[in-house]
């Protein structure tokens, strides 16, 4: 595992830990609403670089999309707005790869109810 991998895998799991575990839903509406957009543009460098995609990378960055959509409902206008991280977790939900793939689902799932969620409800 390349130190870049292991960097990239390392930011993702913590933030997937910091939103499922570590805060109260107060908490991560107050800290990680305004966060949102710069943890979409990391993910969206991760799916840009093909190079260096590893199946363990994809699959933090997948599960930490959809942790994103279940604890901060209203990112889905940014869903929305970045294409890229339905066509990443649809990517990912066709791997081949079943622990990716169930991942994947998930998140498609929680991506999709933050997506048709009315703005402000």
């Amino acid at each position: 595992m390349t130190n870049n991998t292991q960097l990239r895998l390392g930011i993702l799991e913590a933030l997937c830990w910091h939103l499922c575990h570590a805060l109260s839903n107060e908490k991560i509406a107050q800290y990680m609403t305004g966060e949102t957009p710069v943890l979409l543009e990391f993910i969206e460098c991760i799916y840009n670089d093909k190079d260096n995609q590893e199946d363990s990378v994809t699959k933090a960055a997948v599960a930490l999309l959809g942790d994103l959509a279940i604890t901060l409902p209203q990112t889905g206008q940014l869903f929305s707005q970045k294409p890229y991280t339905i066509q990443f977790v649809q990517e990912a939900a066709t791997s081949g790869i079943s622990s990716l793939t169930d991942v994947a689902t998930w998140a498609q799932t929680a991506i999709s109810k933050a997506v048709a969620k009315p703005v402000g409800a």
